[in-house]
């Protein structure tokens, strides 16, 4: 219990020496979009689960955008985001209980398993991203 109540003191003590740093030696973040991608395949057991503070649920959103902005709401702690897509009937007419599931990530966790019918992002620095991304289709936008 101690060696936990340490280390998140230490967390705090980190957060607040970044944020006491003039704006411009922190780096700038941008969201690095991974279309067909799930951010947290096999992270979650059912559609509306979470399990604070490595997965997220931000309930149901329109697009991939809304669930980026409930992420960034979030704070420093969502890293990462996965939109289930709008969803689609399955093979006997049943509706896709994950579609439309805004899910935020924990830095604690680096899944990106491909899977064609979500859409994921990761909060990266703007100067690591690569101008070729953005030619292999990969959107890249700043956080604000």
């Amino acid at each position: 219990l101690r060696s936990r109540k340490r280390a998140l003191h230490a967390t705090r003590a980190m957060f607040a020496l970044i944020a006491s740093l003039p704006l411009a030696a922190q780096p700038r973040t941008c969201w690095e979009m991974k279309p067909g991608y799930n951010a947290i395949s096999r992270l979650v057991a059912a559609p509306g689960k979470e399990r604070r503070p490595d997965i997220f649920f931000f309930g149901e959103t329109g697009s991939a955008d809304a669930c980026r902005g409930a992420c960034e709401a979030e704070g420093p702690g969502c890293a990462a985001f996965a939109w289930m897509g709008p969803g689609k009937r399955g093979v006997f007419g049943g509706a896709d209980k994950w579609a439309r599931g805004c899910y935020g990530r924990g830095a604690s966790t680096r899944t990106m398993v491909p899977d064609k019918e979500r859409v994921s992002g990761v909060k990266v620095p703007c100067d690591q991203l690569a101008d070729g991304d953005a030619a292999a289709g990969q959107q890249q936008q700043q956080q604000q």
